[in-house]
């Protein structure tokens, strides 16, 4: 998923026009931005970038994180063309067939289970975010779908009947300092699947991400400011725990703003494909992005996909 802005995370916003009404290089230099609201011109602060403190948290970072204000400013405006093309891919790389069933491992609000269940796939879709579960469930209901979307911890969930494909897309991996924690998902994809079943994986490109760094990044949802969601991103590398931190700074269009924290493990395209192997994955292809074109320095995402031996 790229976009004309660099974005170490997920990317989800394109803002082709955008930079005459917020330049990058404003940001960077005097770390305000302004913003057209109302045809009224505001200042929006942005926090002078320290390093991001680890503090202990008594939650993991993703349950406050991935709330509702980012399901509906964030999930819900993501592209339909883009969508479509992952869509594309899966069905292509993963030689995926109507009727066959899918797991869709933390499927957030059914943006990818919905559009393979309409092509005639039986999809299962787990998040721990019950919110997003029951958005995804009414959606799939109203279009009488073959779905099913369960609230749990997909670090735990198995299938119970097994399946032919299991996705884990978006950059739904790696959220732990710890390696034995985020393999988890991998074993449960590859207890998941049948014989012969395949798994992609969707991650970011940390090789892409290290060779253009930047720590701050402007992304606005919307051809100019005027009632956009304006994002703030301020990014910094931990090379002693090995994570990518970043602070996201919304802006809402009502004029809110909210701010928190993502990590996310500084994996390289060699050390997914690694991690797959010693779960019992075969045949392990990687690619830079959803057109299949092969992973370089130059393409923005780690799209791993893999097969369970027959």
């Amino acid at each position: 998923m790229t976009n004309s802005f660099y974005s170490p995370m997920k990317t989800w916003v394109r803002s082709d026009c955008s930079r005459r009404a917020m330049p990058r290089e404003a940001v960077a230099e005097s770390k305000t931005a302004d913003r057209l609201v109302n045809k009224k011109k505001i200042k929006i602060m942005v926090e002078p970038h320290h390093p991001i403190p680890d503090h202990h948290q008594q939650k993991p970072w993703w349950e406050s994180f991935f709330d509702e204000v980012y399901g509906q400013d964030v999930l819900d405006r993501l592209d339909e063309e883009k969508t479509k093309a992952q869509v594309d891919f899966i069905f292509r790389e993963l030689n995926l067939k109507p009727g066959q069933s899918v797991f869709d491992q933390c499927c957030g609000r059914g943006r990818l289970s919905i559009p393979i269940a309409t092509q005639g796939c039986h999809v299962t879709g787990v998040d721990c975010i019950d919110t997003y579960i029951s958005r995804a469930s009414h959606k799939s209901r109203e279009s009488q779908l073959a779905c099913e979307f369960i609230c749990d911890d997909a670090r735990q969930f198995v299938m119970p009947e097994l399946c032919d494909v299991v996705i884990n897309w978006f950059t739904s991996f790696g959220y732990s300092a710890d390696d034995a924690d985020n393999i988890k998902l991998l074993q449960r994809a590859y207890e998941s699947l049948k014989p012969g079943g395949m798994f992609a994986l969707d991650y970011v490109n940390m090789a892409y991400v290290i060779k253009n760094f930047q720590d701050r990044h402007v992304h606005i949802d919307g051809p100019d400011c005027s009632n956009s969601l304006v994002v703030i991103e301020e990014s910094e590398v931990d090379c002693v725990a090995g994570m990518l931190k970043s602070h996201w700074n919304f802006f809402l269009p009502d004029g809110k703003r909210t701010r928190r924290l993502m990590k996310v493990k500084i994996y390289m395209p060699y050390e997914i494909s690694s991690l797959l192997q010693n779960c019992g994955f075969e045949e392990i292809r990687l690619f830079g992005n959803v057109l299949s074109d092969p992973i370089t320095l130059e393409t923005p995402r780690c799209i791993c996909v893999g097969r369970k031996p027959a």
